[in-house]
């Protein structure tokens, strides 16, 4: 099957989303299918990096770059080139997946199907989650526009997660037409001590008997700023304990020169790390030595692969119970969902799982079923999924 992915941002461009576009394309090309990738130069959610590559191979995944422009903030970005692109090739593909609700990709590729300059079949995976960056106004303005449109447009749309499904109820689906698919998350493996130690090197991280893990984007909307405050507010109030415990936030954004900021206001310099962006051999070392994984985000987590990442590690959670969070991590099994504004509670939790009796216990009860996971399960769906949209097409 030809397939064409349309999405804002792919690998290596940093963030969940490009983990899930990387993952399926490359093991949709194990399968034998012809897999192309139309997507921005754009790396980060800024804009201020470009990929200068307008054409490259990602294991058997032609990618095309095409210039973006980014208007006021992420999403409202687009590339005029794509559409172009997509409009001279469109007798090229099988099928197209399209990839995220709210941005450029999603709704011009709609546009472009419903005045007929296009007649591709689309899978449409929104991975929508309610998004606090905007006022709500014009989000409710989109939702019936150009969101309508795509729900009109698009051949089957899949979710990853129930969360999705009375929204999508509202805008005209029906239930039994809202498969799931969740995405591949491979299980940490196994590090040798010795890379441990060289980690812990390059990033200066101590010898620390607790260590708390935040990766991913550094963005404002991941919480980060939350944790921290909660964090400072724990030594504060346990200095006995300072020495025990540390925190590492991994990952990459333009938040972190106010984070770093924020913590030499709170003097609490000595017990915090900022790695920036790193390899996937030191991430996988980060997740092997840390004890606690916490990510607070309030807003546009449409499904949370570091939790089970963290989870497949051993690691206790804590985590926001905004979005689809509390669909991933089990509330009070294998960690705490908290409401990430609300301060005290998040340094109860902290308190509770780092110095009283939860931690070891809700290491022992995290998730070790990863079948559901694995990319043989995951891509039987998606190719099942695909074949739907090429049904449901012909059929309209």
């Amino acid at each position: 099957m030809r397939i064409l992915f349309i999405a804002n941002r792919f690998h290596p461009a940093f963030g969940g989303v490009e983990v899930l576009t990387r993952e399926y394309s490359k093991e949709l090309v194990k399968r034998g299918h012809q897999v192309t990738v139309f997507t921005t130069d754009f790396v980060d959610t800024q804009g201020n990096e470009r990929f200068s590559d307008a054409k490259s191979d990602f294991e058997g995944v032609k990618v095309h770059r095409f210039k973006g422009i980014r208007l006021i903030k992420d999403p409202l970005t687009l590339a005029p080139g794509m559409f172009v692109e997509l409009f001279k090739q469109r007798k090229s593909y099988d099928v197209a997946m399209i990839y995220t609700y709210g941005y450029a990709t999603t709704w011009m590729s709609s546009l472009m199907k419903m005045f007929g300059l296009i007649r591709l079949p689309f899978l449409g995976l929104p991975n929508y989650a309610p998004n606090y960056n905007f006022p709500s106004w014009l989000v409710s303005f989109y939702d019936k526009t150009l969101g309508k449109i795509f729900v009109k447009e698009t051949d089957v749309i899949v979710i990853h997660t129930r969360m999705y499904e009375d929204f999508f109820i509202d805008m005209g689906q029906e239930k039994e037409a809202l498969p799931t698919l969740l995405p591949i998350v491979l299980p940490i493996p196994y590090v040798e001590t010795d890379h441990l130690l060289s980690t812990r090197q390059k990033y200066s991280i101590p010898e620390t008997k607790k260590l708390i893990l935040c990766f991913g984007r550094v963005v404002e909307y991941k919480g980060i700023q939350f944790l921290i405050k909660a964090f400072a507010q724990l030594l504060a109030d346990t200095p006995e304990r300072s020495r025990e415990l540390h925190l590492v936030v991994a990952g990459g954004g333009a938040y972190q020169g106010p984070l770093e900021k924020l913590v030499e206001e709170l003097k609490i310099i000595n017990n915090v790390t900022f790695t920036g962006r790193v390899s996937e051999q030191d991430k996988n070392s980060l997740y092997r030595m840390s004890d606690l994984f916490c990510l607070l985000s309030y807003s546009g987590e449409s499904f949370g692969i570091t939790y089970v990442e963290a989870m497949s590690a051993g690691l206790a959670i804590l985590g926001s119970n905004k979005g689809a969070v509390p669909f991933v991590v089990k509330d009070r099994f294998n960690g705490y969902l908290v409401d990430p504004f609300n301060h005290e509670i998040v340094v109860q939790k902290l308190k509770t799982i780092l110095i009283e009796s939860n931690l070891e216990l809700f290491k022992k009860n995290n998730l070790t079923d990863f079948d559901k996971y694995s990319p043989k399960v995951v891509v039987d769906l998606l190719e099942k999924y695909l074949n739907l949209a090429v049904e449901s097409a012909k059929g309209s």
